[in-house]
């Protein structure tokens, strides 16, 4: 028979000052005021003013006076009455900069992004215009529409960091097309953030095709010892948040390697940038797979002198797959 008495005491709906509660104890649904909860302890939609709360807890839909909350604390839809948590602010004036690096948190059910310096660079999934931010230490600007418009990164060879899939299939907004995927600018495994702030509406085929080939290339260069930056433009027609082309180079060592160049509408833009004396053979290439270029690779010696180009051709095969067609040209 067990003893009445030691049976796990539950504390539904009431208030309660005892102050020899272990760790790890639930309260639900109640007011407690309890200074000796240990970390790690569930805290839901009860206002508590316990000044012991350790780092990471997570705090829901609940009023709080606490100032002990620790690093990397997320905070969605609640009330909080602390005066350091004003709007888009900033949680800047609440923790300290080391403390609120890279943490989300949330006022007014509105969700904000900080980057690696503890500054503010999204808000309600809308990243902030006219900002520079940096997230993994790779370097973002947006324009005046909040549009990343150029990357500035160092990628590095790393375990793939978290996918975010909801925001991938949300970037883009009104202007996103159907083929569309939320493509990460810089890769998730080359320390790329998986998050609104490294992603970009892409073609499904720029993204899975082209794209993940220039990013294979710059892979190899790693895993070879090599030290690798890369440098993104984004161009975009009008007030769209959908590019049309995307500009990366790629350099080793302090010089210019290889430039690449991605048509996101796959609509022959692209011709423009093929040099005078392979046009005629890309052009009947495309007629006669029926394609169009989806990409440019342009390869550069060390003295930056263009050696080689080499364009590629997207078409659809008889079955309606996706193929590609590779023509290379030598500058001379």
């Amino acid at each position: 028979m067990i003893n009445e008495t030691s049976k796990p005491e539950l504390y539904d709906k009431k208030s309660f000052e005892d102050k020899g509660l272990g760790p790890n104890t639930e309260y639900d649904g109640r007011s407690s005021k309890d200074k000796g909860l240990g970390p790690n302890a569930e805290y839901d939609r009860r206002s508590s003013e316990d000044k012991g709360l350790g780092p990471n807890a997570e705090y829901d839909r609940r009023s709080s006076e606490d100032k002990g909350l620790g690093p990397n604390t997320e905070y969605d839809g609640r009330s909080s009455k602390d005066k350091g948590l004003a709007p888009f602010t900033d949680m800047n004036e609440y923790l300290t900069k080391d403390e609120n690096k890279n943490s989300p948190y949330g006022i007014n059910d509105i969700t904000h992004k900080t980057d690696d310096n503890g500054d503010v660079y999204c808000k309600d999934g809308k990243l902030k215009p006219n900002n520079t931010y940096i997230i993994n230490g790779n370097k973002y600007t947006t324009d005046h529409n909040g549009r990343i418009i150029s990357v500035e990164a160092k990628p590095i060879i790393n375990p793939e960091n978290a996918r975010n899939n909801s925001e991938q299939t949300q970037v883009g907004g009104k202007d996103r097309r159907p083929n569309d995927q939320g493509g990460h600018i810089i890769g998730r495994d080359m320390n790329g953030d998986g998050g609104i702030g490294n992603l970009l509406p892409m073609d499904g085929t720029i993204n899975q095709s082209d794209y993940k080939r220039m990013e294979n290339e710059v892979k190899k260069k790693l895993e070879n010892g090599e030290d690798v930056t890369t440098n993104t433009k984004v161009i975009y027609n009008g007030d769209s948040s959908r590019p049309d082309e995307i500009i990366t180079t790629i350099e080793v060592d302090g010089k210019k390697d290889t430039v690449w160049k991605f048509d996101n509408n796959i609509d022959g833009s692209l011709m423009k940038e093929v040099p005078e004396n392979g046009k005629d053979i890309v052009q009947d290439k495309a007629n006669e797979t029926g394609g169009e270029i989806s990409s440019i690779k342009e390869k550069y010696d060390e003295k930056g002198n263009l050696v080689e180009t080499t364009v590629y051709i997207t078409y659809k095969d008889e079955n309606g797959n996706n193929n590609k067609a590779s023509v290379i040209i030598e500058n001379k």
